[in-house]
């Protein structure tokens, strides 16, 4: 719902890719806002209903209690995938203009929740590797697959997608996936087990 109204505003508005999306450029004129910004938008209807419908498919990663602490959990790693997948897809940019001299990469603009899409199905591929992922209700995939296997089809039908905008979220769902990134959890097991030593 929160998505839908975004883009409705958007469109209200007459809101572009310049606007509100995330560049090597204008991060480096100081434009970190558009981290968040360029997650939260879709200029496009059908790369909005493809996000949703792919996240909804994933909502069972809200509901599982051995991976995670419900919503708070949920919202606090999203939010964490948003900014790293963000930070690590400009690093990938600076990586490739100044080394490679791919000056493409300085003015490319990319936009969507793509990077929290790939990153949560990374996490659940790590966590539960025997679930099936089901898109549209007609597509199915083995969730152990499903990032790498939505990241090549996902280049193919669009593509203008990001393709180091969704293999960030992925690099980073892994990183939380196998623990290199602590969060909520962690810091709560740290202080459950701490009050636990003082009390005995």
């Amino acid at each position: 719902g929160i998505f839908s109204a975004i883009w409705f505003y958007i469109q209200k508005k007459g809101i572009g890719y310049s606007h509100v999306g995330l560049s090597y450029e204008t991060a480096v004129e100081g434009h970190w806002w558009r981290i968040i910004t360029s997650a939260f938008s879709h200029i496009s209807v059908l790369h909005l209903v493809f996000n949703m419908s792919a996240l909804w498919s994933l909502g069972v990663v809200e509901q599982l209690g051995h991976i995670g602490l419900g919503v708070k959990y949920y919202l606090h790693y999203s939010l964490v995938l948003v900014v790293l997948s963000g930070l690590l897809v400009l690093g990938m940019y600076h990586f490739l203009i100044l080394r490679f001299k791919i000056e493409y990469f300085r003015r490319v603009t990319a936009v969507g929740y793509s990077c929290v899409v790939f990153g949560w199905m990374t996490i659940l591929a790590v966590k539960q590797p025997s679930s099936k992922l089901d898109l549209f209700g007609f597509l199915s995939l083995p969730i152990s697959f499903a990032p790498f296997e939505s990241l090549i089809f996902t280049s193919i039908i669009v593509p203008q997608a990001s393709f180091l905008g969704h293999l960030s979220g992925i690099i980073v769902g892994y990183a939380i996936g196998w623990g290199l990134i602590h969060g909520m959890k962690d810091r709560k097991s740290t202080r459950l087990n701490s009050s636990h030593k003082r009390s005995s």
